[in-house]
């Protein structure tokens, strides 16, 4: 059998557990017997005795009745709040998922061949693969009077720089929180509630205007354009997710901010100069 939950561990209930449970069974054996005579004897009890016995034990299996039920009342709302989260979480993995299978299928499908060489007609199908790595990837970084072992170091460097490359984007990818916005818009589940991911999409979302806006006032708009392209370059992250529309909205919207602002500081300066040279001629 197995192990109960902490809510059925009252000594109690134990008899209710087993398979076999029989009520008839059960009150005979937990209430005395009834005396078949006036005078209650050692093993039975008069009919008053058996009534108070039995209106406690029907007030304590009431008593376990309603715990259990508000127990089970609790967790059923509690799988019902969770539920649309749970569905949420599953949803914004799934996307995550086939991102990530996007990335090493098509991003880092030229590093992936680099470990598994082309099949060669002129060599026999038990050809070790370690023989098939020296004439494959290894041959193709040598160069003339260049040992075979600096071929190999060179493609580890090489794989390492591109590593490195994959990592350095997923972790700009990960410090992307998701834009509040697209927990609501764009996925088919309910997301929960304003919670700190939403707090900390929008404190993103400001801090990130707030840089671009003194990129632009400083004169250096090709910066805030670079900034908001090396988040474009981030899309391919979440290609093909929940969370691409609501990420390419937001780099829309940035890219329009940035426009405004240089519109708006290049009509101010146009003005200025006009107005300056205004000043000399009267």
């Amino acid at each position: 059998m197995a192990t109960p939950t902490p809510h059925l561990t009252d000594p109690i209930l134990a008899s209710f557990l087993q398979p076999s449970f029989d009520p008839a069974a059960y009150l005979n054996s937990t209430l005395p017997p009834l005396s078949s005579t006036p005078k209650p004897s050692q093993n039975a009890t008069s009919l008053a005795n058996l009534s108070s016995e039995t209106q406690s034990l029907l007030a304590t299996l009431n008593a376990q009745a309603t715990r259990l039920t508000n127990t089970l009342t609790q967790l059923t709302d509690d799988i019902l709040r969770t539920g649309s989260r749970l569905a949420y979480q599953v949803d914004v993995l799934r996307g995550e998922s086939t991102a990530l299978n996007d990335t090493f299928s098509e991003r880092l499908q030229p590093e992936i061949d680099l470990f598994v060489p082309p099949p060669s007609e002129d060599v026999d199908a038990e050809e070790t693969l370690d023989q098939q790595e020296q004439e494959g990837a290894f041959k193709l970084l040598l160069t003339p009077n260049e040992p075979a072992h600096i071929a190999r170091l060179r493609l580890l460097t090489h794989v390492r720089a591109r590593l490195d490359s994959v990592i350095r984007v997923f972790g700009s990818a990960i410090a992307w929180p998701t834009p509040a916005t697209s927990s609501h818009s764009f996925i088919s589940v309910s997301a929960p509630p304003s919670s700190e991911a939403d707090i900390k999409a929008k404190e993103y979302a400001e801090g990130l205007r707030a840089e671009l806006a003194e990129a632009v006032v400083a004169g250096d708009e090709e910066g805030a354009y670079a900034k908001v392209e090396e988040l474009r370059g981030l899309m391919g992250v979440w290609k093909g997710t929940a969370e691409e529309r609501s990420r390419d909205k937001f780099i829309s919207d940035l890219v329009k901010m940035v426009e405004d602002m240089v519109h708006d500081r290049d009509g101010t300066q146009a003005q200025d100069d006009q107005a300056y040279l205004t000043g000399i001629y009267t």
